[in-house]
């Protein structure tokens, strides 16, 4: 049997100098990408936040042993969509970038 349910995780990734605007940057962006996605898909379709990170950028380790230096903060927001039509995938992954997603995670078939 063919598969009937497609599983695509896309996301925004983003950098800024404090956490705080790589934080609000990101929720920013990922508004833009979700109102984007959800005008376009179905009722079939399923979104969901599937994995969020904020870390530290640091400097190259110094050679004098002072500790690392931090140069930034970078945020990142993946979501899950589960759809059943499959046809509209590569749409809906061009929908989503020009929107403002900036990386395409994983792309699963399954038959529910």
């Amino acid at each position: 049997m063919a598969p009937d349910t497609a599983r695509l995780e896309f996301g925004v990734t983003n950098r800024a100098e404090t956490a705080a605007g790589a934080v609000q940057q990101n929720a920013a962006l990922m508004q833009a990408v979700l109102a984007a996605v959800r005008k376009a898909v179905g009722a079939d379709t399923q979104i969901a936040t599937g994995n969020y990170s904020l870390r530290a950028e640091y400097a190259p380790q110094p050679r004098d042993g002072s500790p690392p230096r931090v140069i930034g903060y970078v945020a990142s927001n993946v979501v899950h969509l589960e759809t059943r039509e499959l046809k509209r995938l590569g749409e809906l992954i061009d929908i989503a970038a020009e929107a403002g997603a900036n990386h395409v995670q994983r792309i699963a078939f399954t038959l529910c």
